[in-house]
């Protein structure tokens, strides 16, 4: 990095001391590139920076640590660093939230909102992607040996038991929440995770 520094100034050197020796037509006729009278090239840089006076604009690239930090342009970002933490935090705990979810909760009326879209982009560059759940079975662990017991239990009911058993069609009724596809939030390669 330094080394790329100090090729850059001695060409920003030689190329300001040519344009300087071209420039005055009182030193035109002479042979090679010539300043003050002195030439330039076969000089160190040293020579050079006291030749030109850049003495003030090394201190001042070695005090800002290169080339100068210039505000840019274009539009600044909508969210800061830390909006975007809690965006990617929101997100990694409860996966089955979305944009529009995360959006409610982050912001207030003393806090300016971003647009969903932004919340969409900053978790999708995180690597966040909306995706489809993977079927998973419903049985927990204890819920299938509670299922292995009911069975042995009434393994060897008769014909006469099983009519006393009132058999209903099955009907889903959703009471709360819904039974359509809901897209969660989860890194790529996590497919199987029970989390998600």
């Amino acid at each position: 990095m330094e080394g790329t520094t100090l090729i850059i100034v001695a060409l920003l050197i030689v190329l300001v001391s040519l344009w300087l020796s071209f420039s005055k037509s009182s030193l035109k006729g002479l042979p090679g590139p010539w300043t003050n009278g002195l030439p330039i090239i076969g000089r160190t840089l040293l020579e050079l920076g006291e030749q030109f006076n850049l003495s003030k604009f090394l201190k001042r690239w070695v005090h800002q640590g290169g080339v100068p930090k210039v505000p840019k342009s274009g539009r600044p970002r909508p969210t800061s660093r830390l909006f975007d933490r809690n965006v990617l935090r929101l997100s990694r705990v409860n996966p089955h939230l979305t944009a529009v979810d995360i959006a409610r909760q982050l912001c207030d009326p003393t806090n300016p909102k971003p647009s969903v879209r932004t919340i969409r982009r900053r978790l999708e560059t995180a690597g966040l992607h909306g995706r489809r759940p993977v079927k998973k079975p419903m049985i927990s662990t204890k819920n299938g040996k509670a299922r292995v017991t009911w069975a042995k239990v009434h393994k060897d009911w008769t014909k006469k038991e099983w009519e006393d058993v009132l058999w209903s069609d099955e009907s889903n009724y959703m009471l709360f929440g819904t039974d359509g596809i809901q897209f969660i939030r989860r890194p790529q390669g996590t497919r199987f995770d029970p989390k998600y």
